[in-house]
């Protein structure tokens, strides 16, 4: 474990302004923004793909209801135009919400690594999050830094596992200040009293592990 690092404040000082972090390197910070590019471009083709076949059924529903495909008089249930129509605009609605999610994410990655290269002193708390398959050990799928501003903004990064030790390594190295390791409910207290934890911050090497279990039944 690692231990807490206190932050020295200067006797009388009152308007703290946060503990005088160095920027992320600059090899770090262009992964970091290389990742957010490419993760944005996959999410939003999947999305377009999603929306195209919402728009594909939503065309079919109106031959499907002139032609009377697949109705049966009497017979319970929806019609084939129905089936077209509804599901037509399920799937454009979600790629519509879909989209919105995807620029808010990448909105807040950005600020996150604009903060972290050129106003290092917002920084409040880094951790590593692991995700792990059935089968796959403890190595997992994938290993990635989470950054969490004073403000209150969070963000996680899609990038090798390198490059995801190397920025925990740097913060916990560089930024005594800065509260390292996944603990719950430190986002809160971070929210309440991001200067007290600044000056006194939380340190372990505590890595959150999600698993995804949706695959099978566990």
């Amino acid at each position: 474990m690692l231990q807490r690092k206190g932050v020295e404040v200067r006797e009388g000082e009152t308007d703290w302004p946060g503990p005088s972090n160095p920027p992320l390197p600059e090899g770090l910070a262009a992964e970091l923004g290389a990742s957010v590019g490419k993760f944005k471009t996959r999410q939003l083709v999947t999305s377009a793909f999603l929306f195209a076949a919402g728009a594909t059924m939503l065309a079919l529903s109106w031959p499907a209801a002139s032609g009377n495909w697949g109705t049966v008089e009497g017979e319970k249930g929806i019609t084939l135009a129905q089936f077209f129509r509804y599901g037509g605009i399920l799937l454009a609605a979600l790629a519509l919400v879909a989209v919105a999610v995807i620029v808010s994410n990448a909105t807040r990655r950005r600020k996150v690594l604009e903060a972290a290269t050129g106003r290092p002193e917002e920084v409040a708390w880094v951790y590593l999050e692991r995700i792990l398959l059935p089968g796959m050990g403890e190595s997992g799928l994938a290993l990635r830094p989470h950054i969490q501003l004073r403000d209150g903004t969070h963000a996680w990064f899609q990038v090798s596992r390198s490059a995801a030790e190397e920025v925990f390594e740097f913060y916990e190295r560089e930024c005594p200040g800065v509260c390292l390791g996944y603990e719950r409910g430190l986002r809160r207290r971070l929210r309440r009293d991001p200067e007290g934890l600044a000056r006194d911050p939380l340190r372990t090497d505590k890595v959150k592990v999600t698993h995804i279990t949706y695959l099978y039944r566990g």
